[in-house]
């Protein structure tokens, strides 16, 4: 009966928009420009629906990849599943201070290592279904902290960060560096990267 065909419809429906939020930019393109072609001079509602809801979530799609946020729009479509990046990123003692290495360099956390090296799979993975001539690493919203933290922030806690980024990204490390720093600070930032790297941690923090 008709009531069984509109639920019919309506599950078609969600399925295909479902299924939509699941593709990258180039793949939700090829199908919304299929359906019109396909369903041109006999659209009906159930189609034209999904198309305006694919072309709105295109539209979002591409915003927020232009907007830096790839890893947090991929997330919100359950293409990847990500531990945030934890605010603690060094082993401690058990007092609580934080241990170092010879040179003086904080020893990162193994939790914190862990999440980095999921963190540089799922941007691979995004970049890839993305299209993205570069990686993105980080969400709006971490950025937004680190860029905060690393803006108003004390000395110990801009080297905490960079310290962090640094030995976590390693080689991708500019590129993040890029994400949460401005873009005439980068090139400092990345100096005093270096200079982390090299274990000459006073040089730095001066």
């Amino acid at each position: 009966n008709d009531l069984v065909q509109s639920q019919l419809q309506l599950q078609r429906t969600y399925s295909t928009i479902n299924a939509m939020r699941k593709m990258g930019p180039v793949e939700l393109e090829q199908y919304i420009s299929g359906m019109e072609q396909q369903f041109e001079g006999k659209m009906v509602p159930e189609v034209a629906a999904v198309i305006k809801n694919g072309r709105t979530m295109q539209s979002k799609l591409n915003t927020r990849i232009s907007n830096g946020d790839a890893i947090g729009a991929a997330q919100d479509r359950g293409l990847i599943d990500l531990p945030p990046l934890v605010p603690d990123m060094y082993e401690r003692a058990p007092d609580g201070s934080v241990i170092t290495t010879q040179k003086g360099v904080p020893v990162i956390s193994n939790q914190y290592r862990d999440a980095i090296a999921q963190r540089k799979q799922a941007a691979a993975k995004v970049a890839e279904k993305f299209n993205l001539t570069k990686p993105q690493f980080l969400t709006a919203t971490e950025q937004q902290v680190f860029k905060e933290r690393l803006k108003f922030g004390d000395a110990g806690t801009r080297m905490a960060i960079l310290t962090s980024v640094v030995t976590g990204f390693g080689a991708e490390a500019p590129i993040v560096l890029s994400e949460i720093a401005d873009t005439k600070e980068v090139g400092v930032y990345g100096h005093i990267g270096g200079l982390i790297v090299d274990g000459r941690n006073e040089a730095a923090e001066d």
